[in-house]
């Protein structure tokens, strides 16, 4: 992977990067991603000539990219959105983890048992069902997914 170009006037610019697809090649399971040796080297090159202006963005839990890019010291926003480590400063969405969702992801991921190749994913203010290795049960797991919420005003269903 080359470095960046030196004429681009990166003092001037921000970069936002997708961890996932952008950094990492996307994987079959989301523990199955490699960072390549030379991202972290080439994230703390960007980090540097943006001046502090280099920021990762994933749905990923923070602790998670943490393991992955090992002291990138710039920006990142992790779990879309609902976490974010600036410097030493780390802030955290309210609702992380709440009694409702823990409650959601409990549901999904006993659907999930009897459904091969479905995954459930725990994100702080999220449940992410993978269909990936069983695209043939996305139809049906949105419709439980989909009716979990139902009663649950502040809970949005989101089909990606």
């Amino acid at each position: 992977m080359p470095g960046a170009p030196e004429e681009l006037p990166l003092a001037r610019a921000a970069l936002f990067i997708v961890f996932d697809g952008t950094l990492v090649d996307i994987a079959a399971r989301p523990g199955a991603v490699r960072v390549p040796g030379e991202v972290r080297g080439l994230l703390g090159a960007l980090h540097e000539r943006t001046e502090g202006a280099t920021v990762v963005v994933s749905g990923r839990r923070m602790a998670v990219l943490d393991r992955f890019l090992g002291g990138f010291g710039g920006v990142v926003n992790g779990s879309h959105g609902a976490e974010m480590r600036d410097g030493g400063r780390f802030w955290r969405h309210p609702a992380a983890d709440s009694e409702e969702l823990q409650a959601i992801r409990r549901m999904a991921e006993a659907w999930a048992e009897g459904n091969p190749g479905v995954l459930v994913e725990d994100k702080p203010c999220s449940v992410a069902v993978h269909f990936r290795q069983a695209p043939e049960r996305m139809t049906d797991g949105e419709a439980v997914l989909d009716t979990l919420v139902m009663e649950l005003p502040e809970v949005r269903f989101l089909a990606l």
